[in-house]
């Protein structure tokens, strides 16, 4: 595993895939049509609606099980293409049972997060990283909030960004925000493979 604070630098975005962890009592099943329909892709550069249920894929878990994901449509597939100019963004949703479950512990929320691309080095690379944070989906949501406000108030000792819209990915720095993260308990784990 390699330290998550020591970012990849990509010269080149080939495809990002987002996956979030829900465990199965944590949504309602009258809840989860309203998040598995339509998705919006990003595949070969082009912008795509899905059914989502035509479009599965299989997720690797972090204790090497597989389960089944279904595309969602989320803001982040923009936000990241826009960010990185990958031509294939997609954002998952999983059911099952989270790593702090599984270990007999509170549902965590878990976020698995796969890139492939360029390296700066000319070779081609996968890099795969876990995020969990075992006070759950709400702790971790709040929190990116709470990264992006220090900023935008200059709380973080920062300059504080100019007016205008933002994307919250564009605000606060990765290294920061995963040092951020670190504090409050979040467990990051990144591993990278060179070719």
């Amino acid at each position: 595993m390699r330290n998550p604070q020591q970012a990849i630098s990509y010269f080149h975005y080939l495809s990002i895939r987002r996956v979030a962890m829900f465990v199965n009592w944590t949504i309602s099943p009258t809840v989860l049509p309203g998040f598995i329909g339509r998705a919006l892709l990003r595949q070969n550069g082009n912008w795509i609606w899905v059914d989502a249920n035509q479009h599965p894929r299989k997720v690797r878990l972090s204790d090497g099980s597989y389960l089944e994901g279904l595309p969602m449509g989320l803001l982040d597939v923009p936000s990241l293409a826009a960010a990185t100019p990958a031509p294939n963004v997609r954002f998952d949703f999983i059911q099952g049972e989270s790593i702090g479950t599984k270990t007999g512990g509170q549902a965590s929320q878990d976020l698995y997060i796969e890139m492939e691309g360029i390296l700066k080095s000319g070779l081609s690379g996968k890099q795969r990283t876990i995020v969990s944070d075992p006070k759950g989906q709400a702790h971790l949501t709040a929190l990116g909030v709470l990264v992006a406000i220090e900023h935008i108030l200059g709380l973080d000792g920062k300059q504080t960004a100019c007016g205008g819209v933002y994307l919250p990915e564009t605000l606060v720095s990765i290294d920061a925000a995963i040092a951020r993260f670190e504090q409050f308990g979040v467990q990051i784990s990144s591993e990278l493979n060179e070719n």
